[in-house]
Formats: structure tokens, sequence, C-alpha cells
């Protein structure tokens, strides 16, 4: 019986431990790829705070800030300024290097900046 216990911990653990490690992949600043002039930066937080830039549309820029969640295996942004319309959710994927959304009929993909070794 202590056996099962025993067992029954380790692996709670190492379920937790492991649910860990995908937020921290998520961290850091996202933007579109070097040639492209749009301006559209996501920035998320270890504090679960996020910066949201898109200056695609010179006429209606966007500069969001608030709390991010992570509700199954996507991040949603909430913001205090909920009457601006943005592209609040968001799919981590290719080792938490790329972020991709949907709203509406515009799709954005951006990238973490690439790291060069030296």
């Amino acid at each position: 019986m202590k056996a099962i216990s025993l067992v029954s911990c380790i692996l709670l653990y190492s379920l937790l431990a492991s649910a860990e490690e995908p937020i921290k992949n998520y961290l850091g600043s996202y933007s579109v790829s070097g040639e492209d002039q749009s301006g559209i930066i996501l920035t998320v937080n270890e504090d679960k705070s996020f910066v949201y830039k898109d200056f695609s549309n010179p006429e209606k820029p966007i500069e969001m800030n608030g709390k991010w969640e992570i509700k199954g295996n996507k991040i949603v942004l909430n913001s205090l300024a909920s009457e601006v319309k943005f592209h609040n959710v968001w799919k981590i994927d290719d080792g938490g290097n790329r972020a991709r959304s949907r709203h509406g009929l515009s799709f954005y993909t951006l990238r973490k900046p690439c790291k060069e070794n030296f």
C-alpha cells in the first residue's frame, strides 16, 4: 500500500512539474519577420502580464496590455480596454518559437527572434 502511495505521489509531482515547463516556452517577445514593416509585437511576461502592439494599420494603431491566462493549448490575452477588438487568442507552437492567431479573416504568425551563435 505504501508503494502505491509513493508511486502515486511521484507521478503527481512529475505531472505538475511537466505542466510548468510549457509555460516557460511561452514567455518572451514575438514579432513579424524583419522584412515585414507592419510592426506587430506580442510580449508575454512571467508575471502573467502582456504587451501587444499592432501598427499594421497606421490609422488605427493598437497598443494593449493586461494579464494573460492559459486555456487549453492557447494563451488568452485579457485587457482592461475591452472595447478594442484585437488578436487576443494565440496558439504557441514550434517549441515556443511561434505564435499564431486568427481574428475574423485576419491571420497572424509571429516568431521569437533567432539567437545567433557567435
